[in-house]
């Protein structure tokens, strides 16, 4: 995680805009394209994992709301 840390410190690659795509209905599943200074990517997700991803932002924002 350390080194994770370290690169993104060195030198960021900054989102700039985010799409979710629905692929599938039944079971629930999609695309997740991530608009970045280093090209797009795309990422399949499943319900769990947007559920997951939900939690963390909620939990990032809710961060700059503490004192």
């Amino acid at each position: 995680m350390n080194d994770i840390l370290n690169d993104i410190a060195a030198e960021p690659n900054k989102l700039h805009s985010t799409t979710f795509i629905k692929i599938h209905k039944q079971p629930l599943l999609g695309a997740l394209l991530l608009e970045t200074d280093k090209g797009p990517i795309i990422l399949a997700v499943n319900r769990t994992v947007a559920e997951e991803l939900l939690s963390e932002i909620e939990r990032f924002l809710m961060a700059s709301n503490e004192q």
